[in-house]
């Protein structure tokens, strides 16, 4: 992305350089992207804003005051789907101080899931027999989570990932028919999901078979319960 500055006089603020941004906000419908305007100021603390100039609209921003040396403001501007060029003006005093054109790329947009997990190592902190009763407690919680959250909008359930299927297994092992029976509902409703591998092996070491063989305990639990499964995590071991 290309631009050009017209600085102010030497002492007052002036923009930097432009930067947009991978983020998008939806506003009434319609998205908007967010753009980090960098201001050098060489002078006193001053209240700002930036007017942004798109096909031949100003849209302003206030930015609030703006202090000494380099900073970073951003805001939001529509979702540019072509190539143009965008002119971002600085605004001190109701004054025009300064401006930067930018040859304007549309930004691909991207949609980004957040899922909580926590990786399993049976005797890192504490006795393996020790660590295992705490990960059923661990999922006991999880499990009431999930049905706190059930009925909240969907982006905004809480959602977990079990990292290796022994987990799962050792669970619907160990808990009383009620808490088997609530754990499989939060997997039928894509709040808790169960991973396809048994353990974190050393892949290296595995021949094809036991890499085939790491994938019946999960299906096992897909026959008995319906968990559905869709993806395999392993992590921490080459």
């Amino acid at each position: 992305m290309t631009g050009e500055n017209s600085a102010s006089k030497v002492g007052t603020p002036a923009i930097v350089r432009i930067e947009p941004t991978v983020f998008f906000v939806e506003e009434q419908g319609a998205l908007k992207q967010g753009v980090d305007v960098v201001i050098n100021n060489g002078g006193a603390r001053a209240a700002c804003r930036v007017a942004v100039v798109l096909d031949g609209k100003t849209q302003e921003h206030d930015i609030g005051a703006v202090g000494a040396g380099e900073t970073t403001h951003r805001v939001f501007v529509p979702d540019i789907r072509e190539k143009k060029p965008v002119t971002f003006r600085l605004i001190v005093g109701g004054k025009a101080v300064g401006e930067q054109t930018v040859g304007w790329l549309p930004q691909r947009h991207w949609t980004v899931y957040l899922v909580q997990f926590a990786h399993f190592d049976p005797g890192y902190t504490d006795l393996p027999s020790n660590v295992m009763v705490e990960y059923l407690e661990f999922l006991d919680r999880i499990v009431e989570w999930c049905e706190q959250t059930a009925e909240w909008p969907d982006e905004a359930k809480f959602r977990y990932v079990v990292e290796q299927s022994w987990v799962a297994r050792h669970y619907l092992r160990n808990r009383p028919p009620e808490m088997i029976e609530r754990f499989v509902k939060c997997c039928k409703a894509g709040q808790i999901e169960v991973t396809a591998l048994f353990a974190n092996m050393t892949s290296d070491l595995l021949g094809a078979e036991e890499a085939a063989r790491l994938l019946y305990p999960a299906f096992e639990l897909k026959r008995r319960y319906g968990i559905e499964i869709r993806t395999a995590e392993h992590n921490d071991v080459p």
